[in-house]
């Protein structure tokens, strides 16, 4: 049974106690009495009966505007979303199988990191009740929490880290999947970190210094692992510690590595992949490599155009498949900057120039002859290069 108001034009709606059922794959109903003129208070009173709630006449629910007031408002709905979504995807049983205050704080710490990017306290203000503006602290009982936690929390998740990554690399990874890895950084405002050093910053920023930190993810873009190095090493460093990773960390027997020719450069490979059993690699020359091929006539323009791509080999990279594209904007590029570099200055007279001529010519007869000078007065240029050259595995 239920209860409805039926409009009735210009007279007060009719208040009817009713019963509805099914009948033939058709809904009934019948009216059983008409309510219309109990009190309202009577009415919601036996419409919460019929629901099976026990509220007393005395509050029955008549105007709710009136009767509802805002004590405190928070946002809840994201918050409840994310924490869905870090069960639903399983990381939370990665991060700690048994239910723990660490892992309810670590939690928080990714929630808010997501929602706000603030530091660790600032996490803690939004978990207090008398500052937060969501329901972070509540849903996850951390409404107690300190900054302390948080830093003893992440203490902690390092210690699971090795395990945590390879879960999400036997979730993420297949065998002979391509495994992508790239270095970073980011500068550093602190004094008492010992893994900051001055570096290449990738920010700009060379007057901070910086921690390094080199990222794993799948095809996909779906991060795996993560690992920090000092502020001072390069890809070259980088790139064995991440083979390591990825073949027995990860458990990857087959697998495909792309990087760019600073990180997988040919040492690298003669050291690291070549003899290893199911390691295939992408990477590209530098431009003193392609240089060198260009003048033994091993790339020749005749051999392509610039749209198709062409497959050589060359004895200098045994069991290696060369893939040569010429590339018109960097070539544009490149002889603009040549423009730029060797351009005459407007005060520059002939009779200098003719004068430096004589003297660099000079210079060149005295080094053919077997003389060597103390100190190098001329830089070497760069060559106007514009091939773009991988090298990869058959």
């Amino acid at each position: 049974m239920y209860i409805e108001r039926v409009p009735n034009r210009n007279s007060p709606p009719a208040v009817l106690l009713r019963e509805s059922w099914r009948e033939d794959g058709k809904v009934k109903k019948r009216t059983i009495g008409n309510l219309s003129s109990l009190p309202d208070e009577t009415i919601e009173a036996l419409r919460a009966a019929l629901k099976s709630e026990v509220i007393p006449a005395s509050e029955g629910i008549v105007s709710p505007k009136s009767l509802i007031s805002i004590h405190d408002v928070r946002q809840h709905g994201h918050v409840a979303a994310i924490y869905s979504c870090l069960k639903k995807s399983g990381l939370l049983n990665m991060i700690d199988s048994k239910f723990s205050r660490k892992r309810d704080v670590v939690a928080t710490m990714i929630i808010d990191r997501i929602i706000n990017g603030d530091s660790k306290l600032a996490t803690v203000r939004h978990c207090n009740p008398e500052t937060a503006s969501t329901s972070l602290g509540e849903l996850l009982s951390v409404e107690d929490l300190h900054e302390d936690e948080c830093y003893a929390a992440m203490d902690w998740l390092l210690e699971r880290q090795p395990g945590i990554q390879r879960k999400l690399a036997k979730k993420h990874f297949e065998d002979g999947a391509q495994v992508l890895f790239d270095l970073s950084s980011s500068y550093f405002e602190g004094k008492c970190c010992e893994m900051a050093h001055f570096g290449y910053s990738r920010d700009h920023r060379s007057d901070q210094k910086q921690v390094n930190y080199g990222l794993y993810t799948n095809a996909d873009g779906t991060p795996i692992g993560v690992e920090v190095f000092d502020g001072n090493e390069s890809d070259r460093i980088a790139f064995p510690i991440a083979v390591d990773r990825v073949r027995k960390d990860f458990k990857q027997k087959n697998v495909i590595f792309i990087g760019d020719r600073g990180m997988i450069s040919g040492k690298a490979i003669d050291e690291y992949l070549r003899d290893e059993e199911g390691a295939d690699w992408i990477t590209a020359l530098n431009s003193a490599s392609i240089a060198k091929l260009e003048r033994c006539g091993s790339i020749q323009l005749s051999l392509f155009d610039e749209i198709d791509l062409v497959s050589i080999t060359h004895p200098d990279y045994p069991d290696e498949r060369l893939v040569v594209c010429r590339n018109p904007v960097l070539a544009k590029r490149r002889k603009k900057s040549a423009k730029l570099f060797y351009r005459q200055p407007k005060h520059c007279s002939q009779k200098s120039l003719k004068r430096s001529t004589v003297k660099i010519n000079l210079c060149a007869e005295r080094i053919k002859s077997g003389w060597k000078p103390a100190k190098s007065s001329v830089r070497k240029g760069r060559q106007n290069t514009s091939f773009s050259l991988l090298k990869t595995t058959p």
